[in-house]
């Protein structure tokens, strides 16, 4: 299949491992992958993800999956904190808010839009490329 757009991907623990090599082989150009959720919960396989694509020359990006029935301090102070262990570059890496209906049923415009000016400030952060990603949010 052949169109004007990069392929990319995204991936979890729940990928299990992933041979980067063959992503990169497979044509992908991008990915991102799971770094944090909500304040309590780190990837196990976000360091090794990470560095994967960077190793690869894979377009590198981690995304943290927002939970309504918590602060946006608490999350982006876990966000803050799961980067500090990759070289995250905020001047070429995207970093990703995926906010689905899934867990997320108390999160309103205006707590999304805080997270997202939160999650943008301070280390780290403050000059990413930053994307926000609503699924089945109605």
């Amino acid at each position: 299949m052949t169109s004007g757009f990069d392929r990319g991907i995204d991936v979890s623990h729940h990928n299990g491992d992933v041979t980067w090599e063959k992503v990169k082989s497979a044509g992908i150009k991008f990915a991102v992958a799971k770094a944090s959720e909500g304040n309590h919960m780190e990837d196990s396989k976000f360091v090794v993800n990470f560095n994967g694509m960077k190793k690869n020359g894979i377009q590198a990006g981690a995304y943290h999956y927002l939970r309504g029935g918590q602060t946006a301090e608490s999350q982006v102070a876990k966000i803050k904190a799961v980067l500090q262990k990759v070289s995250f570059d905020p001047d070429k890496d995207v970093l990703v808010i995926d906010v689905e209906e899934k867990g997320n049923e108390k999160v309103k415009s205006a707590g999304i839009k805080f997270a997202v000016a939160k999650a943008s400030e301070g280390n780290h952060m403050e000059d990413s490329k930053f994307v926000v990603n609503f699924n089945g949010m109605k």
